[in-house]
């Protein structure tokens, strides 16, 4: 059996320095139209204004907030003001998420001796990407969210480099304007 040699990931994924169990992306693979090749990712630690992850160059166009269920409950109760805060920062970006290592239904399963109301979770789930333009993304677990996180990403990137000219390109904004799911392109 031959081994398949690995592709390169087409960006570098900047971590911010605060993450303290940051994704590796490793065992990653590319599409089957790529032949399903592993595929390194590239990754630097620098300090972010908002999220835990982007891609050099579009720090300020593209972050993804990544939340463990516990992560979750503390950020949406003591942590709300923060949590607020860090939304109010990702409205103004072309690309937001915030996604959660959990599903739905178990995000709605208070921790362990957490008696947060599932109701007011759910209310806080359903009104803040409406409120702040920023999308939420449930996965089942770790592995799942680590998977979605890069895939966000890469959509970001694509969209980004195929509304913009690489000889004019300046971070995060085409010739006509800026781009993106919040932004029109014309």
């Amino acid at each position: 059996m031959t081994t398949q040699s690995p592709a390169l990931s087409p960006f570098v994924v900047v971590v911010d320095t605060r993450e303290q169990l940051p994704y590796t992306f490793a065992g990653l693979t590319t599409r089957a139209a790529k032949g399903r090749r592993p595929l390194e990712v590239p990754t630097v630690r620098r300090g972010l204004k908002t999220g835990d992850y982007t891609i050099v160059g579009m720090e300020d166009c593209l972050a993804v907030e990544r939340k463990s269920k516990s992560d979750l409950y503390g950020s949406i109760t003591y942590g709300r003001d923060r949590f607020k805060r860090e939304h109010e920062r990702l409205s103004g970006l072309q690309w937001a998420h915030v996604v959660v290592e959990a599903s739905l239904a178990d995000a709605l399963t208070p921790p362990e001796g957490n008696r947060t109301s599932p109701r007011s979770v759910l209310g806080t789930i359903a009104s803040w990407p409406t409120r702040y333009g920023v999308q939420w993304w449930f996965a089942d677990n770790r592995q799942l969210a680590e998977i979605l996180t890069y895939q966000l990403m890469e959509k970001a990137h694509t969209e980004w480099r195929q509304h913009t000219d690489e000889s004019t390109r300046r971070p995060c904004e085409s010739p006509s304007g800026r781009v993106g799911p919040k932004f029109s392109a014309n």
